[in-house]
């Protein structure tokens, strides 16, 4: 259950607060797959778009709300080139959308949806050519395979984004802009592969300078949540980083260490000792040059004059990677653009759902109300890979498919079942709790893949609950599962999840097996397995409802 994370096709960012006068965006995400923009706004808003030529960009304009900091950008690296927020006039927020020269999209196909006056989402066409796209010489500072940076027009918002400039000296102390000038970097200590040069500590998060592509990332958090682990492949650390240890005091993290791991592929490691309480992190590769290390709910910003102290001393660490500021004003509506209508939100709807195919009918004891609701949670999703598993398994993938095989069942045998997710993207933990009241749920069962680090052998059914009315269901479908599945038991546990605290129903936590495990990964991918599995989930929620409802 633990997260992992790949080159991102969305980012949700939550904001501070604002003044009572105006309402606030509190968060959006761009899907680069589903070509769909999501966001969300602390008070109703009635949006109003254009489609905007010469490069093509969707500006939408949120009247009545406030960003409350800066222009922000988010880079992509496909046809849609980047996301911006800024702030058009004093209370209304500009959202634009831009796709790179030569692309173009047919406004008919621009659909806006409000699930509720302060939740929407925009599906947006696959875009289409429609002139030959310019030559982009590449310059020095781009590396193969990456887009040039692509300029914003003049008359849209821009960006106030920065990649930190200076990094920690042996003294513990940040170097000023003109002493940055004079260090010269450190060689690197191996040539091939992902070469990690340096680590800086920014606004937002952490910064890891790297050489040589775009770098495969598996993140995983211990269970007791003090540990977060950041395996990079195929990479290694100049002699500045490995086997350093820095005191970082920021974020949650108390210290950042740098190790190799002698594996196949080989890894280079960073380990974030962190509070248990604090989030958990992001970490995804950046077009700029590096790797982006986030806690949830942060962007990548400027680099604050804060010190980091080693542990032991080391030499100095220094990079000088570009930045891109820009602070010209957010533009005026252009009224020779394509209008988009945006129609009413739907204010009292609740999401439809698609029921997947699955496999043979499954035989259950019929369930006397049919009124009962189920919600069924599928863990992680889109940019939230999940656990990472033996040979590149992905938890949400599996957790998916099995979520699918129980909804299935479920309904076949009366029970109206709906899923927090139905495809591969991302639902906020929030989310997924708040739709128990919408859909009216009256039984929440989360459904997750376990990992641990370097433990192989380490296997076996995990169940979680809350209160007394999720141990009930824990161990009821605990039992099931124990009962009709040949998997080794660890348990019922209490335990603090997000979704099982902030939950109005019965509600438990299934971690179905461990993906770390060579064999149980192996059973976790087999469709017969996850027949088996499903089944046992699905009778233990049945057995629940026929004696509690």
């Amino acid at each position: 259950m633990k997260p992992y994370w790949l080159l991102p096709s969305c980012l949700s960012v939550l904001v501070c607060a604002m003044p009572a006068y105006a309402g606030r965006i509190t968060s959006w995400r761009f899907d680069t797959v589903q070509n769909r923009l999501f966001f969300t706004t602390d008070a109703g808003v009635q949006p109003r778009a254009q489609l905007l030529s010469n490069p093509t960009r969707l500006v939408v304009d949120l009247p009545g709300t406030e960003l409350g900091r800066p222009t922000v950008r988010q880079q992509f690296r496909g046809i849609f080139s980047s996301l911006r927020i800024g702030q058009a006039d004093n209370q209304t927020t500009r959202i634009v959308l831009e796709l790179l020269p030569g692309y173009g999209l047919n406004p008919q196909g621009i659909i806006f949806r409000g699930a509720s006056p302060v939740q929407w989402s925009v599906q947006l066409p696959n875009p289409q050519r429609v002139a030959p796209a310019p030559s982009f010489p590449r310059s020095q500072g781009n590396p193969p395979g990456n887009f040039p940076p692509v300029e914003p027009p003049s008359d849209e918002p821009q960006t106030s984004i920065s990649v930190p400039r200076l990094v920690a000296q042996a003294d513990g102390r940040i170097p000023s802009a003109d002493e940055s000038q004079a260090i010269v970097p450190t060689t690197i200590a191996q040539a091939g592969g992902i070469q990690i040069q340096n680590f800086q500590v920014t606004r937002g998060g952490f910064f890891l300078r790297s050489f040589g592509g775009s770098p495969v990332i598996n993140l995983s958090r211990s269970r007791d949540r003090d540990t977060i682990l950041i395996d990079i492949e195929n990479a290694t650390f100049s002699s500045n980083l490995l086997g350093r240890q820095f005191n970082i005091d920021r974020y949650g993290v108390e210290q950042v260490e740098f190790t190799a791991i002698e594996s196949s592929p080989r890894l280079a490691r960073v380990t974030l000792r962190v509070n248990p309480k604090s989030p958990n992190w992001r970490a995804f590769f950046s077009r700029l040059g590096g790797i982006v290390l986030l806690p949830q709910g942060q962007i990548l910003s400027d680099l604050p004059n804060r010190p980091i102290q080693s542990t032991r001393p080391t030499r100095p660490l220094f990079s000088n990677p570009p930045t891109i500021n820009s602070s010209s004003p957010p533009p005026t509506f252009n009224s020779g653009a394509i209008s988009i209508p945006v129609p009413p939100p739907e204010r009292n709807s609740t999401p439809i759902f698609r029921q997947p195919t699955t496999p043979s009918t499954t035989q259950l004891p019929p369930v006397r109300n049919g009124r009962v609701t189920v919600l069924i949670d599928p863990g992680h999703g889109g940019y939230d890979s999940g656990a990472p598993g033996v040979g590149g398994v992905l938890e949400k993938h599996i957790v998916l498919s099995i979520s699918r095989k129980v909804n299935a069942i479920l309904r076949q045998n009366g029970i109206q079942s709906v899923m927090t997710r139905t495809g591969d993207y991302f639902v906020e933990l929030s989310g997924r709790t708040q739709m128990v009241p919408r859909v009216g749920a009256d039984v929440f069962v989360s459904i997750h893949a376990n990992a641990i680090g370097g433990r192989p052998d380490v296997k076996g059914l995990e169940v979680y609950y809350f209160g007394p009315a999720g141990e009930r269901l824990a161990r009821t479908i605990h039992r099931s599962i124990v009962n009709n599945v040949t998997i080794p038991d660890r348990g019922v546990r209490k335990a603090r999840f997000y979704v099982l605290r902030k939950n109005s129903v019965p509600a438990t936590l299934v971690e179905v097996g461990f993906v770390t495990s060579p064999s149980e990964s192996a059973k976790l991918t087999s469709d017969a397995y996850q027949d088996e599995m499903a089944r046992a989930i699905a009778q233990g929620i049945i057995q629940f409802v026929r004696q509690n409802f």
